[in-house]
């Protein structure tokens, strides 16, 4: 998402440790977008913004399994491994496995 992402996308990394470190703004922020209707908005537009993106770079890594480690960030990438298995007609798993976060 860094490399290939549209903003705000691309600095979601860069946020986050900004807002991990100012308390009010992550207050605030979390405030904002803590509501359903935001959540499918931003859905929709993640989707629409950033699939074709995440699926080009998982083909050209061909791999034969996709790992996200961020349990709120994977509607992208299984979107990206279902449209790879519709175009190439191998089965492309995703698989979730939660990692330390905080770090």
């Amino acid at each position: 998402v860094q490399l290939d992402g549209p903003p705000p996308y691309n600095t979601l990394v860069k946020s986050y440790k900004h807002l991990s470190a100012h308390p009010h703004q992550w207050k605030l922020v979390y405030s904002v977008s803590n509501t359903r209707a935001y959540e499918m908005l931003a859905d929709v537009h993640m989707k629409s913004a950033m699939e074709r993106a995440v699926r080009k770079r998982i083909m050209e890594k061909a791999p034969d399994v996709v790992v996200s480690v961020h349990p709120l960030m994977t509607n992208v990438p299984v979107l990206a491994c279902r449209n790879i298995t519709k175009e190439t007609g191998k089965n492309l798993p995703i698989f979730t496995v939660c990692t330390d976060l905080g770090s």
